[in-house]
């Protein structure tokens, strides 16, 4: 009985072993090498039903026909050139350079006032000449325009321009401001050209002024541009303003003669001045350069002035040298230059 159950048992045994040797064979050779296995996700099943899956379109909102995209509007960063506006006037003092009395206030104005434009619709409603936007604080005395037969010559834009002739040609200004004067008479005010050029006051309001002078034997008038001023002596203030010169009518040839150089001595035999007397000198001293012994030297005065005779003949008044005297019975040199050309003379000191 003990050997049946022992077969039996020994038959078990083979079995399982052979059981277990046809399972290793079914098991594939790569994964004996697998210390592990990870778990694989499932795959998702999809009904028969769906539908297949296509490709999705996004519609984005389309930009306005004038609207411009934010990659469109990324531009350079460039300087950007702000337009121009009509010149003004300052009414701003400043300190302008002027042979008048410097103790008196001066108001420089170097452009033409805003134009004043027609008011809009048909109302019958028009503008006054100067609208109550421009009008300068109470009490500031300032020029808006100088005018030579209603066209405004004031500012180096001028719509206009005074137009010279050496030969002789009387020039009447109007000039146009707030002035205040009060009871004050046309012989308490002056109009100064560049200066030294006099005109004769004719009239005088507290907006207006008129003078004339004439332009003969005047060659500053001859320099076209707006390099001129117009100065106007007020009890108590100086205006000073530009004024355009255009071409002139006739054609002169204005180059410089000198005809008589004399040193001028004070009481203790001292040089005070040198006194010139010409034709075609300047009355602006910025336009004109004086040398005596190669030396550069200040213009003091320049114009006309009456002689013994009652003559008028133009006169210039000049500084000594400051690196050579002036010694009685000494010769020295002396030049004189314009825009128009060049004059040379020797001078024996007197």
């Amino acid at each position: 009985m003990f050997r049946a159950i022992l077969s039996a048992k020994t038959g078990y045994l083979v079995l399982f072993i052979c059981v277990l040797f046809f399972l290793s064979g079914c098991i594939p050779a790569s994964s004996a090498k697998t210390d592990f296995y990870l778990p694989s996700a499932p795959k998702q099943i999809l009904p028969k039903s769906s539908p297949p899956v296509t490709s999705v379109k996004v519609n984005l909102p389309r930009a306005e026909k004038n609207q411009k995209t934010q990659i469109e509007a990324v531009v350079p960063n460039l300087p950007k050139i702000a337009p121009t506006s009509l010149p003004t006037a300052s009414s701003t003092p400043s300190q302008g350079t002027t042979n008048r009395d410097s103790s008196q206030p001066i108001v420089f104005i170097s452009s033409s006032p805003p134009s004043v434009a027609p008011a809009a619709g048909g109302n019958g409603v028009f503008p006054s000449p100067i609208p109550q936007a421009t009008l300068p604080p109470p009490g500031l005395h300032i020029i808006t325009g100088v005018f030579i037969q209603g066209q405004n010559i004031m500012g180096a834009s001028a719509p206009a321009a005074l137009h010279a002739n050496y030969l002789g040609k009387v020039i009447q200004l109007g000039i146009q401001g707030h002035f205040y004067l009060g009871a004050v008479q046309p012989e308490d005010v002056d109009v100064y050209i560049d200066n030294d050029i006099e005109t004769n006051t004719l009239s005088v309001s507290n907006n207006r002024i008129e003078a004339s002078f004439n332009t003969a034997n005047i060659p500053d008038l001859y320099l076209v541009g707006s390099s001129h001023t117009l100065t106007l002596d007020l009890p108590g203030h100086t205006l000073k303003v530009e004024i355009r010169v255009g071409e002139p009518e006739v054609t002169v040839p204005l180059t410089p003669q000198i005809q008589q150089i004399e040193v001028v001595r004070d009481e203790f035999d001292e040089v005070e001045y040198i006194q010139i007397k010409g034709t075609h000198l300047m009355y602006n001293r910025n336009f004109a350069q004086v040398k005596v012994n190669q030396e550069v030297v200040s213009i003091l005065q320049a114009g006309l002035e009456e002689n013994e005779q009652e003559q008028e003949e133009f006169i210039m008044l000049i500084d000594p040298p400051q690196n050579s005297e002036l010694a009685k019975n000494t010769k020295h040199s002396f030049s004189y230059t314009t825009p128009f050309g060049v004059a040379f003379q020797a001078f024996v000191a007197n």
